[in-house]
């Protein structure tokens, strides 16, 4: 105790180091300011919502806008500092193209042109670089969760609750007879011919004339047979008695008229689940992906103080 009290600079220094922690605790550190998005960005993304929707956002689809905007800033910077953007070849390239568009004739190499381009600071103001760097953030964070493959009981579930998204439609494969509609007179004539049975499909292709898709169909699906020959063809087709080895028609399209030969009926099925598993695989660790990056960046939000406005 005599020792303590016979050096001076031993009490400076303790209370030095007194003081700095009751400042530190009262005044705390300021914390980095996230926001508000520059005025450029808000047009910017008013603009681009209206371009997709013809129409300005409302208050809530502005809020979540400028929680994107805060985000994509947030990602952006942490890219940044971690310098990803002197790692990253596509940033590189379009360093190079910028460039190359102010000076045509330089005559500098790609690498030079790269460290012109972050001397004058290109990659903090290029969208297309800001873009870049966020997505590759974004991936760096998935990348560094460490998520653990689905269970069996998992996949189980998720195959179960989403049946409708594996169901194989019913299918059909024919061949058709087209009769154009500037030769609709001559319908019955070759309805009646048809019907009677005595020619093949191919033999009675003869009858009609051609059609830009072809005569022969493999395969189609109710929804691929409506892109192709319209809903009112669809309607009629649905509607009539479809039966293997066997002609339907006329059904009519906006082209003219059909009269089809059912080759083969493949009926619905459900796939499997070890027909679908990578793909439920893929999607679940697509989910936990996502929120592995949620999460990260809720964690990296909390370090700044964020203003909306």
């Amino acid at each position: 105790m005599r020792a303590f009290l016979s050096r001076p600079w031993l009490h400076f220094m303790l209370l030095g180091a007194l003081l700095y922690a009751v400042m530190s605790s009262v005044f705390p550190e300021p914390m980095p300011q996230l926001g508000p998005p520059a005025e450029s960005r808000l047009v910017l993304m008013s603009d681009n919502f209206f371009e997709l929707t013809r129409r300005r956002p409302n208050e809530t689809e502005w809020a979540s806008l400028i929680d994107r905007e805060l985000r994509e800033e947030l990602l952006f910077r942490e890219a940044v500092g971690h310098q990803l953007h002197l790692r990253d070849s596509a940033v590189a390239q379009r360093l190079i193209l910028n460039m190359r568009f102010l000076d045509s004739d330089t005559s500098l190499s790609d690498s030079e042109l790269v460290q012109q381009g972050l001397a004058l600071r290109m990659h903090l103001t290029d969208e297309v670089i800001r873009r870049r760097l966020v997505q590759v953030m974004e991936r760096l964070l998935a990348a560094s969760a460490s998520i653990a493959p689905p269970t069996e009981s998992v996949l189980l579930e998720r195959w179960e609750a989403n049946q409708d998204e594996y169901v194989v439609p019913e299918r059909y494969s024919f061949a058709q007879v087209f009769l154009p509609s500037e030769r609709a007179a001559e319908r019955e004539e070759i309805g009646s011919v048809i019907s009677q049975g005595d020619l093949s499909a191919v033999e009675a292709r003869q009858l009609g004339g051609p059609f830009l898709a072809g005569f022969e169909f493999d395969t189609r699906s109710i929804a691929q047979l409506q892109r192709q020959f319209g809903t009112q063809f669809v309607a009629a087709f649905v509607a009539s008695e479809k039966r293997t080895d066997s002609w339907v028609g006329p059904l009519a399209s906006t082209y003219g008229l059909h009269w089809l030969y059912i080759r083969d009926v493949t009926p619905e099925r459900l796939r499997p689940l070890d027909e679908v598993r990578v793909k439920i695989e893929r999607s679940w660790r697509a989910e936990q992906e996502s929120a592995a990056v949620d999460t990260a960046v809720a964690r990296l939000m909390a370090k700044y103080e964020v203003r909306r406005s």
